[in-house]
């Protein structure tokens, strides 16, 4: 035996959705949409990039590299997980000393990524 749905039933369930996407949509660009001011971690992120590319960090970069090169070639017997974190300590350092390393050497500036 068949059932037998009203008339437009379908046409007003595509309405209803089409409707409901709509606002969904207006709703989610109003949300989106920038109020005027910066988000509360901009400044202290500013603070850090412009910390990361004056003399302080072409000197800390520089000393990075000095005792994380030191302590790969005279360290010695270093572990697994020693090892590693030299390896990190002298990839952070020299990302750290990139920036103001190119900027004195061949006037280019590097972007903090």
């Amino acid at each position: 035996m068949k059932i037998q749905r009203p008339y437009g039933t379908r046409r007003n369930l595509v309405r209803v959705l089409m409707f409901t996407a709509a606002v969904f949509t207006l709703a989610i660009q109003a949300s989106a949409a920038p109020a005027g001011g910066g988000l509360p971690w901009e400044a202290p992120m500013t603070a850090i990039a412009t910390s990361l590319t004056g003399p302080v960090a072409y000197a800390i970069g520089l000393i990075g590299i000095a005792i994380a090169g030191g302590t790969m070639l005279w360290g010695g017997d270093l572990g697994e997980v020693g090892r590693k974190a030299c390896m990190i300590g002298l990839v952070i350092a020299v990302l750290v000393f990139a920036a103001p390393m190119l900027n004195s050497a061949f006037g280019v500036a590097a972007a903090l990524v």
